[in-house]
C-alpha cells in the first residue's frame, strides 16, 4: 500500500504536465497511433456504428483502469457502449470527468465517467468500485501501469477478474532490457521495475486465465527525459493482449 500511496501522490502533482510535457504528448500521440492501427488484431468486436445511449442494438463495456486524464479512453471509447474509468488520483479522475474528449464520448456511450478506487490492493472494500457495474467488462485495459504495481502479476490478475468469460484484456507497456540497473532514488518509491518480457507476461497470462496471448512492439520508441542529468532514455513500448478463458470463475 506504501507503493500505491506514493504514486497517488505523485500523479496528483503530475496531472498538470500532461498539458505541457512534450514527450508525454508525443507519447501519448505514438501510443494513439499504435493501437488504432491494431484495433482489429485485438479481434474485439469493437462498436463502430452507434446511436444514442439506450438505442444501441450492439453493446461493448470498457473498463479503463489506472486511466489518468482520459487518453486510452480517448482511443477506445469511440467504440464502446459503456465506459468506466478507474485511478487511485483523485486529481487525475477529476481532469478525466472534465476532459472535453471525453465529454463529446459520453453523447455515444452510457456515462463515460472515472471514479477514485484500487482494484489491485483493496478488491473487496465497500466502494463503488466493488458493484455490479465494475465486473463483466468485454474489453479491460492499463497502459504504462504494470510497472507501478508492486506485483504486476497479482495486478493482471484482479482486472482479469473484472472480464466476462471471453473478454480482453489489454496493457501497454515498457519492454525490459538486459542492462536494465535497480530503481533508485524518487521513482524507486512509485515503480519497482523499469519494463517487462513477454516471456514473463505469457506466464503471468496464463496465471490470470488468459489465453490467445499475443505481444507487439510499437514501431517508434518512447523517448523519456531525465530532468536532473540531461539523458534522454529510450525505450521500446509493447502492446500486449489475452482473453479471459471461458471456464475462468465469473465474479
Amino acid at each position: 500500500m506504501a507503493r500505491t500511496e506514493a504514486n497517488r501522490e505523485f500523479f496528483d502533482k503530475m496531472v498538470g504536465q500532461v498539458d505541457y510535457e512534450s514527450w508525454i504528448k508525443e507519447l501519448v500521440n505514438q501510443t494513439n497511433d499504435a493501437l488504432t492501427a491494431r484495433l482489429d488484431w485485438f479481434g474485439i468486436d469493437w462498436v463502430k456504428d452507434k446511436g444514442k445511449p439506450g438505442n444501441q442494438t450492439k453493446t461493448l463495456r470498457l473498463l479503463d483502469y489506472a486511466c489518468g486524464t482520459g487518453y486510452t479512453t480517448a482511443i477506445f471509447g469511440p467504440y464502446a457502449t459503456f465506459i468506466r474509468g478507474v485511478d487511485v488520483s483523485p486529481k487525475t479522475v477529476e481532469k478525466y470527468n472534465d476532459n472535453n474528449t471525453i465529454k463529446a464520448i459520453r453523447e455515444h456511450a452510457d456515462s463515460a465517467i472515472a471514479v477514485v478506487g484500487d482494484m489491485v490492493n483493496d478488491p473487496t472494500s465497500e466502494s463503488i468500485i466493488n458493484t455490479p457495474e465494475f465486473f463483466n467488462f468485454d474489453v479491460v485495459c492499463t497502459n504504462y501501469s504494470l510497472h507501478h504495481f508492486d506485483d504486476a502479476a497479482t495486478a493482471i490478475e484482479r482486472l482479469a477478474e473484472r472480464l466476462r468469460p471471453g473478454g480482453t484484456f489489454i496493457a501497454v507497456d515498457f519492454v525490459s532490457s538486459e542492462g536494465d540497473s535497480e530503481m533508485t532514488g524518487d521513482f524507486k518509491a512509485i515503480m519497482p521495475v523499469r519494463g517487462f518480457s513477454e516471456g514473463g507476461l505469457r506466464a503471468m497470462f496464463d496465471k490470470a486465465g488468459l489465453e490467445d496471448f499475443g505481444f507487439d512492439v510499437f514501431t517508434d520508441n518512447a523517448k523519456i527525459p531525465d530532468h536532473k542529468s540531461g539523458e534522454v532514455h529510450v525505450r521500446s513500448v509493447f502492446v500486449v493482449k489475452g482473453k479471459k478463458r471461458a471456464s475462468s470463475k465469473l465474479v
